[in-house]
């Protein structure tokens, strides 16, 4: 969750689904991924989730939670470089959001060094991110 630096929320450590739904929300269009996660968060809560802005920029809305203008689900890995004495990212206490990355490959360009070398650091990132 991405919060500004004023919300009333920000000395939480994290937030639940009910503390945010009903804020303003900024965010990205319809059936995009973080779309699908803001509508389960509407279901779950059984609150719609008043979305005030959308875009596919995710500086734009960085830029819109830290002026006040909502709140948003953003990337956290992306995001949080550039976070900092702008707004807020808290965790979802009590809602999972996350991708799925697969990698399908042939044997034989499985063992190429390269390819072994992107799937290392796939699977540690992965686990950096837990």
């Amino acid at each position: 969750m991405a919060l500004p630096l004023d919300h009333r929320l920000a000395s939480a450590s994290t937030v639940t689904v009910a503390d945010v739904i009903g804020d303003p929300w900024i965010g990205v269009p319809e059936g995009y991924p973080l779309d699908r996660v803001l509508t389960t968060m509407s279901l779950v809560s059984n609150v719609r989730a008043e979305v005030v802005h959308r875009t596919v920029h995710l500086p734009l809305i960085e830029n819109l939670v830290a002026t006040g203008h909502g709140v948003a689900l953003l990337p956290r890995t992306s995001s949080s470089q550039r976070a900092a004495g702008r707004f807020l990212l808290k965790p979802l206490s009590d809602m999972k959001a996350g991708r799925r990355i697969e990698a399908l490959m042939r044997p034989e360009r499985a063992a190429r060094g390269v390819v072994r070398i992107t799937l290392d650091a796939l699977v540690a990132e992965s686990g950096a991110a837990h």
